[in-house]
């Protein structure tokens, strides 16, 4: 295992658009790491700038003790040096080849002994469930099968780092929490430096130790799973992570005033102001967690305020019901734990809580060119 430290890292491709700019970033050793974001913050091409797959314009990357990639110092080590497990979302076993063959083939490519490949060969198809697998083909077996010969094949050589691509993304539910919780395991029992790239926020919040999020190609906050979840430093990172639903307005003389004609701010609202205090007015944005909206049924032969709001979805699933409402033009979820509300019902709507975010931390994303 090893560090992995990235300074002034910045990426332009061809045609201008800018994939990353100014990225630092520290992953320490044995930690998890996710990458997290819109389609087009600049998540994958950070994942393939570590993995040398593409070079960036300007920056360093250090694993471990090692410059791998160094504009100052013209360091550029290509990626099959740079002793990384990668594994991507299409798997890429070698079909040809017995899951054994598959998971040692790294090992024979750097020449270790036989005796070594065989006993490392056989502790990690352990690991991964597959022992009774060992002598079939990829054609033989499931996807989650597949993808374990994968991971397997990833860390057969004792990696510095491990990097996932979408690990996870090709499979059906169950079978990718199953595979959720076998990685962390394993990344455990192997104190693996991992970082992943995934679209699924909840894998991300499930997985990873910290969280990275980007957009435009740049970081907008690092941090625990919790911390990102209850302190997020900007609207973008609250409705982004937690499905917060957003409220645009201005704040002028210390007042929230909303575009949202019925939108009042709770009490308990939290200010996020970026230091903005000098009574002038600036753009704000206020967001509403949907674990803290309320919502009430409103007797339907009677005639509903004018604040009220309309149900537009009722989903439920496992551990809870999601209801998304319609109110005054804003669509807003709520997430309960049961429900007895039906689409079209008319309900009367009450903030527990919000967060306003004043000046800088009111960005709420934007068009992108990064990848």
């Amino acid at each position: 295992m090893a560090t992995i430290s990235l300074s002034q890292l910045t990426h332009r491709y061809a045609n201008g658009h800018v994939g990353l700019h100014d990225i630092d970033l520290a992953v320490a050793e044995g930690e998890f790491v996710a990458l997290v974001g819109p389609s087009g913050s600049g998540k994958t091409t950070l994942l393939r700038t570590i993995a040398g797959f593409l070079r960036p314009s300007s920056g360093t990357i250090c694993i471990g003790e090692r410059t791998v990639v160094s504009d100052d110092e013209g360091a550029w080590i290509p990626p099959e040096h740079r002793r990384l497990g990668m594994v991507f979302q299409d798997h890429a076993v070698w079909p040809h080849l017995t899951v054994q063959d598959n998971v040692a083939y790294p090992l024979r490519r750097a020449r270790c002994p036989r005796r070594d490949i065989t006993a490392r060969v056989d502790a990690v198809i352990s690991q991964v469930g597959l022992s009774d697998y060992a002598r079939r083909k990829p054609g033989q077996l499931s996807g989650g099968q597949r993808q374990r010969v994968a991971l397997a094949r990833a860390i057969v050589a004792r990696p510095q780092a491990l990097l996932l691509d979408e690990a996870l993304s090709a499979l059906d539910e169950p079978l990718r929490a199953r595979l959720r919780r076998e990685i962390k395991r394993l990344t455990r029992e192997e104190n693996l430096t991992t970082v992943h790239v995934t679209h699924d926020r909840a894998e991300a919040l499930a997985l990873a130790d910290r969280l990275v999020v980007l957009d435009r190609g740049g970081i907008v906050q690092i941090g625990t799973p919790h911390e990102l979840l209850t302190q997020p430093n900007s609207s973008f990172v609250a409705s982004f992570l937690a499905d917060a639903s957003v409220f645009s307005g201005v704040v002028s003389g210390g007042r929230f005033y909303p575009e949202h004609p019925y939108f009042r701010p709770p009490a308990t609202t939290t200010w996020v102001s970026d230091g903005v205090h000098d009574g002038s007015t600036h753009h704000a944005i206020a967001t509403v967690a949907p674990e803290d909206v309320r919502l009430r049924r409103l007797d339907p032969s009677v005639a509903p305020p004018e604040d009220h709001a309309t149900v537009v979805s009722v989903l439920r699933g496992q551990y809870g019901v999601e209801v998304s409402i319609d109110w005054a033009g804003t669509t807003a979820r709520v997430y309960q734990r049961s429900t007895d509300l039906s689409e079209a019902d008319l309900v009367q709507v009450d903030l527990a809580a919000a967060r306003l975010f004043v000046g800088i931390s009111a960005r709420h994303g934007a068009e992108t060119g990064a990848r």
